[in-house]
């Protein structure tokens, strides 16, 4: 489960009360996962990749994760490139 997703999820509920210093806190981890989506989002666009979404899935809430919105997290993009585009790939490295 990754730490923006339940950040997230706790803000979207409201479910939480936060002090002053969490707030701050919580408040520039989701700064930094609405930039990261933003620039990976534009990097695709940019080098016309296609996109592909994963369908929700049923998952069990973990430990950590206090309602059943709690969804999976890649935190990697998968580079799909045919072995002719790659010269590393096309020698087998």
């Amino acid at each position: 489960m990754g730490l923006e997703t339940t950040m997230w999820n706790m803000i979207m509920d409201k479910s939480v009360e936060l002090d002053q210093e969490t707030k701050a806190i919580v408040k520039r981890i989701l700064m930094r996962s609405l930039f990261k989506a933003k620039r990976d989002y534009r990097h695709a666009k940019k080098e016309k990749l296609e996109v592909i979404y994963d369908e929700d899935k049923e998952l069990n809430p973990v430990e950590r994760c206090f309602n059943m919105k709690c969804k999976a997290e890649l935190f990697n993009f998968i580079p799909l490139v045919p072995a002719k585009d790659d010269k590393d790939a096309a020698r087998g490295h």
